[in-house]
């Protein structure tokens, strides 16, 4: 890909605090612990377990470009995806 880039998992995670119900319209929204991960203490993935983060970097684009973002296959086939939402 000549036009790609690959960005990197910022150091901040959030991983949901219990096994509560959500429902939006009553405004039942889990809480999150923060776990803070470094080069030298990573996170360990358990399987079926949850986890947001972010990227590392912040893209700006000016208004005459758009961009796709998309996860990686080598994640991907390890069960990893990445989710992204619009704000068109």
């Amino acid at each position: 890909y000549p036009a790609s880039y690959a960005f990197t998992l910022g150091e901040m995670l959030l991983r949901p605090i219990g096994n509560e119900i959500v429902d939006f319209k009553r405004k039942l929204l889990p809480e999150y612990e923060e776990i803070r991960i470094t080069k030298e203490f990573g996170y360990t993935l358990n399987p079926g377990e949850f986890i947001l983060g972010q990227t590392h970097e912040k893209l700006t684009l000016c208004p005459e470009l758009a961009m796709i973002i998309e996860g990686r296959s080598t994640l991907a086939r390890c069960g990893i995806e990445v989710v992204q939402t619009s704000t068109f």
